[in-house]
C-alpha cells in the first residue's frame, strides 16, 4: 500500500539586515521591524548603527534614510521607535549645529551668526560685547565719530541705528544729551543758540535774536533766551547783568550787617526786628504780627507764647 503525504516546511526565522544574525520569528521581543515591515533588525544597537550608516551621521538627514533591502523610507514613527521622546531634540540640536558660527574678536567666543551684531565695516562682535564697549564710551561722553568707531581698530563710526538698538534706552539718551551739547549749529544773523537752564532739561533750539523773554516747551522754564537769566523786559542783558550784581552784594553786606548788630528775622513773617534791651524772649512788632507772636532772639525759634520754655540751641 503506497501512502501519499503533502508536506509543507516553514521556516519561521528571520535575518537581521545589518548583523546578519538570524533568529526565530516567534522571539518578537529581540527585533525590531523596518518601516517596510518585511525586514526587520535584531537589536537597538544594531537600530542605530543602521541609522548612523542610512543618515551618514547627522539625524536631520533621516528623511533620506531607507531599508537596505527593498528601500522603502524610513518613517519618523521608526525613528521615535528607537530614541523616544529623545528623537525631536536630536533633530532640534542637529539643526543648530549646522548654523553658521563666529568667534568674538573681543571675548574669544564662538557664537552664532544671528546672534552677532555686523559693522558698517563688516567686523562682527557677540552683542554682550559691542554694547559694553558703546556703553562704556557713551558714559565717558565719548560720543563723536572718532570715539564710536570698530574695536577691531577700523576707523569706521558704528552706525547711529546699531547703538539705538543696542545699548539700553537710558543710556541712548544720555548719547543724544551729550550730542546735542557738542553740536555746533551754523547760525545766521539775528539767530541765537538757545539751551534751556531748567532742572534736569536739555531743550535745545535757534530763536531769532529779538526775543525778550521765552518759555521751555519741556520744563516751561522762564527766562531771556539770551542770556539765560530770568525775564528782564525793558533792559539790556548787561544792564540787568549789573543790576543783579550789585543787590547781591547789597543783600550780603545786609546780611553782614544783621549777624553783628542787635537786628534778627522774625522766624513767623520773616521781618527784620532790632533788639533794643532786654532777655532774649522777644515779641514781634511788625506790621504782621502785631506783637501777637513770640520767639527766641538767642535761637531763633518761634514760641507758642511769651517766655514759653523750650530747649535754645544757639
Amino acid at each position: 500500500m503506497n501512502y501519499e503525504f503533502d508536506i509543507e516546511i516553514n521556516f519561521s526565522q528571520e535575518v537581521c539586515i545589518m548583523c546578519f544574525k538570524v533568529f526565530k520569528k516567534q522571539d518578537i521581543r529581540n527585533f525590531i521591524y523596518l518601516t517596510c515591515n518585511k525586514h526587520v533588525l535584531c537589536s537597538k544597537d544594531c537600530a542605530i548603527e543602521f541609522i548612523n550608516i542610512c543618515t551618514e551621521n547627522d539625524i536631520s538627514n533621516w528623511k533620506y534614510a531607507q531599508c537596505f533591502k527593498c528601500f522603502t523610507p524610513l518613517n519618523k514613527k521608526f525613528f521615535e521607535s528607537i530614541y523616544g521622546p529623545a528623537f525631536s531634540e536630536m533633530l532640534k540640536k542637529a539643526e543648530e549645529d549646522k548654523e553658521p558660527k563666529f568667534t568674538c574678536d573681543i571675548c574669544i567666543t564662538e557664537y552664532k551668526i544671528k546672534e552677532c551684531i555686523t559693522l558698517p565695516c563688516d567686523h562682527r562682535f557677540c552683542k554682550t560685547c559691542i554694547k559694553t564697549y558703546l556703553e562704556t564710551n557713551i558714559n565717558e561722553a565719548k560720543i563723536l565719530d572718532e570715539d564710536l568707531v570698530c574695536p577691531q581698530g577700523d576707523k569706521t563710526p558704528v552706525d547711529i541705528n546699531i547703538i539705538k538698538y543696542t545699548i539700553e534706552p537710558e543710556i541712548f539718551q544720555k548719547y543724544e544729551r551729550f550730542a546735542i551739547e557738542r553740536w555746533t549749529p551754523q547760525l545766521e544773523n539775528g539767530e541765537i543758540d538757545f539751551h534751556c537752564k531748567g532742572t534736569d532739561c536739555n531743550f535745545r533750539i535757534i530763536l531769532e535774536d529779538n526775543l525778550d523773554d521765552y518759555e521751555c516747551p519741556k520744563c516751561k522754564h522762564k527766562c531771556c533766551p539770551k542770556c539765560n537769566e530770568e525775564p528782564h523786559k525793558g533792559n539790556t542783558c548787561e544792564a540787568f547783568k549789573k543790576w543783579k550784581e550789585e543787590n547781591e552784594q547789597a543783600d550780603e553786606k545786609f546780611n553782614t550787617l544783621v549777624k553783628n548788630s542787635q537786628w534778627v528775622a522774625c522766624p513767623w513773617c520773616k521781618q527784620i526786628i532790632e533788639r533794643i534791651t532786654g532777655c532774649q524772649y522777644m515779641a514781634c512788632t511788625s506790621m504782621v504780627c502785631r506783637g501777637k507772636k513770640f520767639f527766641c532772639f538767642d535761637c531763633k525759634q518761634g514760641l507758642e507764647y511769651d517766655h514759653a520754655p523750650h530747649r535754645c540751641i544757639r
